[in-house]
């Protein structure tokens, strides 16, 4: 039984391991996130969860399936009343056990499009008034060339900070002190292998919360206002802005669609998670 947010979206396929499919051909690295029970991934028998997952239809593991033989068989050969944590698992089965116990998912997208693109969006746009940016026309031109929204303008242009620890080894924009190993007993400082890694939530989930449609939108406005000036200085605004800004968002309309998708699909895992008490962790895979 979970508990729901109000106002969570009820079309996101948030129960479920699922991409969203968005530059799958181009086989770059993804990243998922999912909310699931630590507690009862790690304090529940190892044979026992042999048993729960061993009935999982084929490909429901998504991309750890290739693991699933082997490590099925390290849970059922575990000292009967171990538990995973006192069974000391491999990384494998460890996150085949993290997997069934997942609650909530947002769906997989590339890790590359979440580091230069959603994450630090959610900086920039979370502001009630945004301070326009200074452009030099040199500048504007070579943005209007190079990018194909608005949304990737504003990222390459605008500041934005690094995390307060410092950029992280696996995404950026989340620190090292936000990712931990799966596994209870790793050390700090040891490095560790894996597709799972755990996400400590605080600050992220602040940001997504920071931001809405109003902040976005005026985010958005702030800056093409501004990108307009310095790419036609001194030319009036009135209609003949309102032409440029609708040619603007219909280059970037999918570009978009997929920014509000991820965010829509964050924000209900992560709030999913706090009201349930749930971890959250990324899954990394190709």
């Amino acid at each position: 039984m979970l508990v729901i947010p109000q106002g969570t979206p009820t079309g996101l396929d948030s129960f479920r391991f699922h991409d969203r499919g968005v530059g799958l051909e181009d086989r770059n690295e993804r990243v998922a996130f999912l909310a699931f029970d630590r507690k009862e991934a790690f304090s529940v028998e190892a044979r026992v969860w042999a048993q729960r997952l061993s009935g999982a239809p084929a490909g429901w593991f998504g991309p750890l399936e290739a693991t699933r033989e082997q490590g099925f068989a390290e849970l059922e050969t575990t000292t009967a009343g171990q538990s995973v944590a006192d069974a000391r698992l491999s990384t494998r089965a460890l996150e085949l056990v993290a997997f069934g116990a997942s609650l909530a998912w947002a769906g997989g997208d590339e890790l590359a499009y979440w580091d230069e693109r959603v994450l630090p969006l959610f900086a920039l746009c979370g502001h009630d008034k945004p301070s326009p940016p200074v452009l030099e026309p040199s500048e504007a031109e070579e943005l209007d060339d190079e990018t194909e929204s608005l949304l990737e303008a504003m990222v390459e242009t605008l500041p934005f900070a690094a995390p307060p620890d410092g950029e992280g080894p696996v995404l950026t924009q989340l620190s090292p002190a936000e990712l931990q190993p799966l596994a209870p007993w790793a050390k700090e400082g040891e490095e560790t292998a894996g597709s799972i890694f755990v996400l400590r939530t605080e600050r992220l989930l602040s940001l997504v919360r920071r931001i809405d449609g109003r902040r976005l939108g005026n985010a958005v406005e702030t800056f093409a206002r501004a990108f307009y000036r310095a790419l036609r200085p001194g030319q009036p605004e009135g209609d003949a802005y309102k032409t440029w800004r609708q040619a603007k968002e219909d280059e970037g309309q999918e570009e978009l669609d997929r920014f509000v998708a991820d965010w829509a699909e964050l924000r209900a895992c992560l709030e999913i998670a706090a009201a349930n008490r749930l971890d959250v962790a990324l899954l990394i895979y190709g």
